[in-house]
């Protein structure tokens, strides 16, 4: 399902203070994904009160609870650690989220109030360059995050343009020549998570290059600690990448999984040996499926938080926002309108290049 998040959210909103707007809400809400399984096991609730009681009853059959009752402690515990589990794992994406914009555009603004002083055509040049590099290198993060919901190759999106797609065409094994080092052929999800390491490569490169820019060399001090941020931004990506590339352990998420369906899909059996009406067991089938089938459903969307699903984090969203809009804005301060907007023009995705004006002309 689309993602749909109302303007100026990054993720499902809601009101908590508002008991019902939170209990009626769907936008989110696991209702879509579970209502099946309850009323899938209401109807096998009916159909043993209405059909295999009598035929159970018929060859001396008897039915009790007491497996239900021991192990549910066994089933609560698989189901409730695989929860924990997954929470624990967005938390970490959100943070390593976090760490990454906050470096970049430290990265970035650093850089500007280090060299603001210069304001010659070659400096301006070389901020804009590492101002579009950093936004980039986010992008292209992003970009890796969302691949195994988008399929989208890093190196297709269109705010890759000029001398750097090149670059960076050329630095992957499937649409350059770097195959012939590699010690097996690898695939295009091995080759996606590599997009941002060789941006940053470029990136440091370019920071690099500062002496042949600017009137006067920054220094080592500022060097290394732009250095640093960059580090900083690339140890957030590379724990994400972590993340995604790791899943929870199969058995343990076999196992719970396994269990889970065993007593959900028994429990309108085992309910039968209770002398409450039809109308009761229906009740607490409905509602204890819902809770197990429902916190499995919460699991595997905390699994994955990054996509297009309800619950999915709008991560190019934010990064938007809390980057290269500040971005652009630490350009002008220091640059000028006119240097702000060639940024934000290579920024858009639409895989043109940026026109060169006498103003704006990138050097050989």
């Amino acid at each position: 399902m689309a993602r749909n998040h109302a303007p100026g959210e990054y993720a499902v909103a809601y009101n908590s203070r508002n008991h019902w707007a939170v209990l009626s809400q769907l936008y989110g809400s696991v209702w879509n994904e579970v209502i099946l399984y309850c009323l899938f096991n209401v109807g096998l609730t009916l159909f043993d009160y209405y059909v295999l009681d009598d035929i159970f009853e018929a060859r001396g059959v008897v039915i009790t609870d007491k497996a239900h009752g021991i192990s549910i402690f066994f089933v609560s515990f698989l189901v409730v650690s695989r929860a924990n589990m997954a929470l624990s794992r967005y938390n970490q994406a959100r943070d390593n989220l976090c760490t990454l914009f906050i470096k970049a555009r430290d990265f970035y603004t650093g850089i500007a109030c280090q060299t603001k002083a210069c304001q010659t055509q070659e400096a301006k040049t070389w901020r804009n360059d590492l101002a579009y590099y950093t936004c980039l290198l986010v992008r292209l993060c992003m970009a890796s995050f969302d691949y195994a919901d988008e399929e989208i190759e890093p190196w297709t999106i269109g705010e890759l343009k000029g001398k750097i797609k090149e670059q960076i065409l050329r630095d992957n094994q499937i649409t350059g020549d770097t195959g012939k080092w590699a010690h097996k052929p690898r695939t295009t999800k091995e080759e996606t998570y590599r997009v941002p390491n060789a941006m940053a490569f470029h990136l440091r490169l370019a920071l690099h290059d500062q002496a042949d820019f600017l009137d006067a060399d920054m220094g080592v001090g500022p060097v290394n600690r732009f250095n640093g941020l960059l580090e900083g931004v690339m140890g957030a990506y590379n724990n994400q990448v972590k993340i995604i590339t790791t899943p929870m352990p199969f058995p343990l998420v076999q196992m719970a999984r396994t269990m889970m369906f065993m007593w959900v899909f028994t429990l309108p059996i085992a309910i039968e040996s209770d002398s409450s009406t039809v109308l009761i067991h229906c009740v607490v089938v409905f509602l204890l499926t819902f809770a197990f089938m429902g916190l499995e459903t919460v699991s595997l969307e905390l699994d994955d938080p990054f996509g297009h699903d309800e619950n999915d984090l709008d991560n190019l969203g934010l990064a938007e926002y809390c980057v290269f809009e500040n971005i652009y804005a630490v350009v002008r301060k220091v640059d000028g309108e006119e240097w702000a907007t060639r940024v934000r023009e290579n920024m858009k995705a639409d895989g043109k290049d940026v026109p060169v004006t006498e103003g704006t002309a990138l050097l050989a």
